[in-house]
């Protein structure tokens, strides 16, 4: 054998030796600079979640008044005002002991969370129903929107919230984790968008914004007990292995079974977006702004909505937009397509063009004919203003604004739409008229109406709009 074979053959185990000696280095680093158990305090984290679960006194006092402040800042849209809510409610309490209590077999202190949970949210929802039977100012903004539509993401800050909760609690030191987590996890919020539902008997808002508030509180909880297991908390009460066995599979299928009806919702969001990111995009691509009216563009709860009220005539048929819709991955077949045409101001504009006068006669007669073209300019420019006028009103999207009251407002069982002319004998005005009829026990339909009247200003862009009652 020569010499370079055995000098390759003495380096080998060299190599070898070094590469388990820097994999063993690196492991060690990892493990002392992740691990958290050394500064665990067992027995103190057990008293400190304990001491938070009961609520009576001086806890259901605060919980009250962090609902009421919540509600209000849902109400006005106030980000600031839900964060401070958030930070002085005691809503964790309960929850961490549910964990606990399920990760030390501590039946006794499961029960005690459970009956103070149930507490608090029993409070929570009487306090934020009555706050808003109360007030007169009770319209869905997008903050209490936002709460009624949970998905596979809050699953993930419920998870990665309540695993920060849980190892704060587990050093018994103060820091600023505890306040995050209840502002990142938002127990709160959803609780009262609950009670928004029940007050305006919104059954669609109660049960998005409490599957919320059980998603946020069954992984805090979960994490909770996973964690505490991990850490070996001494138990309260053994099992045995096959009880065991069958209280975590338990566990772990509810947990499973939880988060499907948020993973279809995920789903729906990602349609909705991406429906109108292209529907967008092709409205954009085909038509001019200032050939139109405000598009609409509605996912609609998987019935999507694309409507188009051209001011004049429209370049290609209905038919031909359909087919460039494959363009921008836009199903034509699922799609309620509209297009509107305001011909009307096609016609009056080619009236106009037309007055046109040529040879010299034209200047011989130009004083005497250009008093004519300004009398019939006038008078063609008034018909113009009213046909505008009668066209703005004619040609609004009467299934969008039914799609879009209903969502708001399912307390309206049905819903007309008509022109009502009026006359002082002098001059007539075309007047938009909107007849809603509500469910019997609808309450503060007087204020809804006002709000509605407003809002039906503003969405068709109209100075006058009649809203009648019955």
């Amino acid at each position: 054998m020569d010499k370079s074979n055995l000098e390759e053959e003495n380096n080998n185990p060299n190599l070898s030796s070094s590469f388990k000696d820097f994999v063993s280095i690196l492991w060690n680093f990892s493990k002392d600079t992740l691990s958290f158990t050394d500064e665990v305090d067992k027995s103190a984290t057990v008293k400190l979640i304990k001491s938070e679960i009961q609520f009576k006194g001086f806890n259901i006092w605060i919980l009250i008044f962090s609902i009421i402040i919540a509600s209000i800042g849902l109400n006005t849209n106030s980000t600031a005002v839900i964060i401070g809510a958030m930070l002085i409610s005691p809503l964790m309490g309960p929850i961490m002991g549910v964990g606990l209590s399920l990760g030390t077999n501590d039946w006794g202190t499961l029960v005690t969370s459970f009956r103070a949970l149930l507490i608090t949210v029993f409070v929570s929802l009487l306090t934020s129903t009555l706050y808003f039977l109360i007030t007169p100012f009770g319209e869905a903004g997008d903050e209490l929107l936002g709460r009624t539509h949970p998905e596979l993401r809050d699953v993930f800050i419920a998870i990665f919230g309540g695993l920060a909760g849980i190892m704060a609690n587990t050093r018994n030191k103060a820091t600023n984790v505890i306040p995050g987590v209840a502002i990142a996890t938002a127990l709160m919020p959803p609780l009262c968008t609950a009670g928004y539902g029940i007050a305006t008997l919104n059954w669609k808002f109660f049960s998005g914004a409490f599957y919320l508030f059980i998603i946020n509180s069954v992984y805090i909880a979960l994490t909770a007990f996973i964690v505490i297991r991990y850490l070996k908390f001494p138990l309260v009460h053994l099992m045995d292995e096959l009880k065991e066995r069958k209280f975590k599979r338990y566990i772990f299928v509810f947990s499973i079974l939880l988060i499907v009806p948020s993973i279809y919702t995920l789903y729906n969001s990602y349609q909705k977006n991406q429906f109108e990111t292209n529907a967008k995009e092709f409205v954009e691509y085909y038509f001019d702004d200032r050939e139109m009216h405000h598009p609409i563009v509605n996912y609609n709860d998987g019935f999507p909505i694309i409507d188009i009220s051209l001011i004049g005539k429209a370049k290609q048929s209905r038919e031909e937009y359909q087919t460039e819709m494959e363009r921008f991955n836009l199903d034509a077949s699922i799609i309620n397509f509209t297009i509107s045409e305001d011909k009307r101001i096609d016609e009056v504009l080619d009236k106009i063009n037309n007055q046109k006068y040529e040879g010299p006669k034209f200047f011989e007669d130009m004083y005497s004919i250009n008093l004519q073209q300004i009398k019939m300019l006038q008078s063609q420019n008034d018909s113009l203003v009213i046909n505008l006028k009668s066209i703005q009103a004619d040609t609004i999207p009467f299934e969008s604004i039914s799609v879009e009251l209903k969502i708001n407002y399912p307390e309206i069982e049905s819903f007309e739409y008509g022109i009502y002319k009026t006359t002082d004998f002098k001059t007539t005005t075309e007047i938009p008229t909107f007849h809603l009829k509500w469910n019997p026990k609808t309450r503060n339909r007087k204020s809804q109406q006002n709000k509605i009247q407003k809002w039906l200003k503003h969405r068709l862009q109209l100075k006058e709009v009649r809203v009648i009652s019955f």
